[in-house]
Order: structure tokens, then C-alpha cells, then sequence
């Protein structure tokens, strides 16, 4: 009886720290899905691409056309992919054109953003070959014209390369996310630059004189250091913006999408300050400061601001109760 309640004794002793452990897996997992929780939204999968005004004024939403189709996972074989874009009325919902290129040629999309009143950017994946390489494709809405730059585009995330406004030169975040490449078309040139930085969202300004860029210090034996970097194209002149810490903030904030004026006398940007969410900054083209506006609601990943023509307004666009809804601010 003795041996017999001392079995009993480890069995129950294995269950109780069976079931303790549970507990702790349960209470880490909790703690997981509760902080991923928070920053989920800045990563959640959206059919909208982005938005843009167009010659008329009109507001117009960047939609992804997708496709389903049989993947060899055993969990999940049917899966999603994006073979084209809609540009949808925002105001009528009604659709306006549409715009499917050649999948072989270019590869799966994988985002967009507009560089103009009429040309949309596009990122491409392109997994056919040996090697995955990835595109820059840009489409024109008023002549329905398409150019694809092979080898250009961006394999971090879901970044989208940064094109001159005469096409000549295009900025592509590589997969190892140190630094860009420039990628000068007319001389068929290819430079390492910037390879200091982690760096997102690299964008031309509208005249081409220079370009910006949000990136993160890599270097070592120092505090890494969060920045909007302005660079000049015909100098060596810089403009760095660094971001600082805010009260109660114990993160350094991070950008993680820019937009020019259409002059390109201004330049603004969502700049995430974590738990105390979004905010949008509007800078000169030399990086002085001009505003800095707290967003009451959260902006969905790479939603670029819009700016109007008259460039004292910008659209700050968002989703709530699901719908897509803006907000105008004046600065």
C-alpha cells in the first residue's frame, strides 16, 4: 500500500507540474497574441494597395486584383496572390480602369504606390528563373502604358523601389535591408550606398533632386539611432533627421512611409511612436520641421499620405468598423 501510495504520490506530483506548465505556456502564449495584438495592424493583409488624386481630382483607390490557386503545403492549399490593380472611384466606388501585365515577365505583385498624378509604381516577384529577382514596373493610367525594369525592385518585406520622375533611376531596398542600390538606367550602373542603414521606403522627390528615406542605425558599439535622411542628387549634402524618444516613450520611434508634395517643396511621412501610435511629421525639402499631428486612429502599413494640390491639405487614409474612411489635416 505504502509502494502503491507513493506511485500514486509521483503520479500526481507529474500531473500537477504537467498542468503548472500548461499554465505557463498558456499565460506566454496570452502574453504573445496580447503584445502581437498591438502591433498587428501595421501588417495586416489589405486588398488596397494605396490612393492617389489623378489629373481631374479625383480620389482614387490602388487595388489589388487576386487570384487563387493550389499551393503543395499541406495546412493551407489554396492561397492568394496579386496579378494586377483596380483603380476604383473612392467616392462611387465604381471602377475606372484595370491593369493585368504578363505574370511570366513580371512575376507576382506584390505592392504599389503612385509616383504621380498618373503613374503608379509597382513591385514584382519574380520566382520562374533559377533565382528570385524582383521588378519595377511602372503603369501609366492616362496611356494605360506599362514599363517593367527588370532587376530593380525590392526584396525586403514589402518594399517598393523608389523611381526618378523621368524614369532614369531607380532605388531598391535589397533583401539584406543594409543600405540601397542605385541603379542608374542611362549608364547601366548598379552602387551600394547608405550601407549604414536599415532603410525603408526610398522616394524621389517630384523635380528629382534629390530623394529620402527613413533608416534605422546599424552601426555597432553605439545606441542604433532612428532617422529621416534627405540626399541631394548633383552633391554630397545630406539632411538627416533624427527622431527622439517622447515622454513616457520607451522605443524610439520609426517612419515606415513617405510622400513629396507634388512640388516637392514639402515632404511628410507616418512616423510610428508605438503605443502612442502614429503621427504625422511634414518637413521642408531641406528636412526643417514643420508639423507634427497625433493620429487618433491607426494607419494600415504603407498607406502613403495624400497630398491635395493646393499642398496645405493632406489625406490621411484608415479603416474603421470595416470601411476605408479618411481624415483631412491642414497644417
Amino acid at each position: 500500500m505504502k509502494i502503491i501510495g507513493l506511485t500514486l504520490g509521483i503520479a500526481s506530483d507529474k500531473k500537477s507540474r504537467m498542468f503548472r506548465n500548461t499554465l505557463f505556456l498558456a499565460a506566454m502564449v496570452f502574453m504573445f497574441y496580447s503584445v502581437h495584438a498591438v502591433f498587428a495592424h501595421k501588417h495586416e493583409k489589405t486588398d488596397v494597395a494605396n490612393f492617389m488624386i489623378d489629373n481631374q481630382g479625383r480620389i482614387l483607390q490602388i487595388k489589388f486584383i487576386t487570384s487563387k490557386f493550389l499551393t503543395t503545403g499541406r495546412g493551407f492549399p489554396i492561397a492568394e496572390k496579386n496579378v494586377g490593380l483596380l483603380l476604383i472611384h473612392f467616392d462611387t466606388g465604381k471602377e475606372l480602369l484595370r491593369f493585368v501585365p504578363d505574370e511570366k515577365e513580371a512575376g507576382d505583385l506584390l505592392s504599389a504606390y503612385p509616383l504621380d498624378s498618373e503613374r503608379i509604381v509597382c513591385n514584382f516577384r519574380n520566382d520562374t528563373s533559377r533565382r528570385r529577382i524582383y521588378h519595377t514596373g511602372v503603369w501609366n493610367i492616362r496611356t494605360n502604358a506599362f514599363r517593367l525594369y527588370k532587376d530593380t525592385g525590392s526584396g525586403y518585406t514589402d518594399e517598393t523601389s523608389g523611381i526618378h520622375p523621368d524614369e532614369s533611376k531607380i532605388i531598391s531596398c535589397p533583401y539584406s535591408h543594409r543600405g540601397v542600390f542605385l541603379h542608374d538606367l542611362k549608364g547601366n550602373a548598379k552602387n551600394h550606398i547608405f550601407a549604414e542603414f536599415h532603410i525603408q521606403c526610398p522616394r524621389f522627390s517630384p523635380d528629382g533632386s534629390r530623394f529620402a528615406f527613413f533608416g534605422a542605425d546599424n552601426t555597432d558599439n553605439k545606441e542604433n539611432g532612428n532617422y529621416m535622411i534627405i540626399q541631394l542628387m548633383n552633391e554630397s549634402k545630406i539632411f538627416k533627421v533624427e527622431f527622439k524618444k517622447g515622454k513616457f516613450e520607451s522605443l524610439i520611434p520609426f517612419g515606415s512611409v513617405l510622400s513629396w508634395s507634388p512640388s516637392g517643396k514639402y515632404l511628410s511621412g507616418i512616423v510610428d511612436h508605438y503605443f502612442a501610435k502614429e503621427k504625422l511629421y511634414i518637413w521642408k525639402s531641406n528636412g526643417e520641421m514643420l508639423s507634427v499631428i497625433s493620429l487618433p486612429f491607426d494607419v494600415v502599413w504603407r498607406w502613403a499620405p495624400v497630398w491635395l494640390p493646393n499642398e496645405k491639405e493632406i489625406l490621411i487614409f484608415y479603416e474603421k468598423d470595416g470601411k476605408i474612411i479618411y481624415r483631412s489635416f491642414i497644417f
